[in-house]
C-alpha cells in the first residue's frame, strides 16, 4: 500500500511539473508590453504604406528616400509603430521593425525550405524567439 501511494504521488507530482513547464514555455516567453509576440505578428500584415507627408502624395512617394511611412491602427492602439518594412523577392519573406526595437522576420523563401513559415522575433538586446506558422514555439 505504501509503495502504491508513493508511486501515485510521484506520478501526480511529475505530471504537475510537466504541465507547469509547458505553461512556462508557452506564450509567456516572448512579449512586447503585455501582448504575446504571436498576436502582434498576426497584426503586421494590416500595415499600409502611405506618403510620409501630404506634399509627397502627388509625387512618386514610394521611390523617394524617406517618402514612405507605415500605418497600422491595431498596432498604434498597443503603442507600437512600424518604423521599417521590407518584402523580399524570394517568395515574399518579410521583415517588420517595430519602434526601432524589435524585428519580426517571416521566412517565405520558395524552394526547398524547411523553415518556410517560421517567424523570428529579434529584440535589440539580442534576445531571439522563433515560432512556426501554427504559432508553436520552436526556440
Amino acid at each position: 500500500m505504501k509503495k502504491l501511494l508513493t508511486l501515485t504521488l510521484s506520478v501526480v507530482l511529475l505530471g504537475g511539473c510537466s504541465v507547469f513547464q509547458k505553461k512556462a514555455d508557452d506564450s509567456t516567453v516572448c512579449k512586447i508590453g503585455t501582448k504575446d509576440c504571436r498576436e502582434i505578428a498576426k497584426l503586421l500584415p494590416k500595415t499600409k504604406d502611405v506618403p510620409a507627408s501630404p506634399e509627397l502624395a502627388s509625387e512618386l512617394w514610394w521611390n523617394i528616400p524617406g517618402g514612405v511611412k507605415y500605418e497600422n491602427e491595431d498596432l498604434a492602439k498597443l503603442g507600437l509603430t512600424v518604423t521599417s518594412y521590407i518584402m523580399y523577392r524570394d517568395g515574399g519573406s518579410t521583415v517588420y521593425v517595430l519602434n526601432d526595437e524589435v524585428a519580426f522576420s517571416t521566412n517565405r523563401r520558395l524552394g526547398e525550405n524547411p523553415d518556410y513559415g517560421v517567424t523570428t522575433v529579434r529584440f535589440k538586446d539580442g534576445k531571439t524567439f522563433k515560432f512556426d506558422a501554427e504559432g508553436n514555439w520552436i526556440e
